[in-house]
């Protein structure tokens, strides 16, 4: 893996990622979905990131759907000055044709 940093350090590693996604049906029309990754350093084996997302799909229109989500992250050697969690909330506009 080829990790650029925003301090303009570059990072080269091999790693190892592993991830897991569950989706439930509530109605025939609404998804629940979550989503679990683990990626790993083989050069610095304590250097563990995680990854948990959750969202909610559900139709608005024949076309469209709103799906909205939440992303949490954790990083256990994060870069300098950074913090070790991070989250991000995204409410989206899926289309079907």
């Amino acid at each position: 893996m080829i990790e650029e940093r925003v301090s303009g350090e570059t990072i080269r590693f091999g790693s190892l990622s592993v991830q897991a996604l569950h989706k439930w049906k509530i109605t025939d029309k609404v998804e629940l979905n979550d989503r679990f990754s683990y990626l790993t350093n083989f050069e610095d084996m304590d250097d563990a990131r995680y990854e948990f997302e959750v969202g909610l799909a559900a139709p608005v229109s024949t076309h469209f759907s709103l799906k909205a989500s939440y992303l949490a992250q954790y990083r256990n050697r994060p870069p300098v000055n950074t913090d070790r969690y991070d989250g991000k909330t995204t409410i989206s506009l899926l289309a079907t044709f």
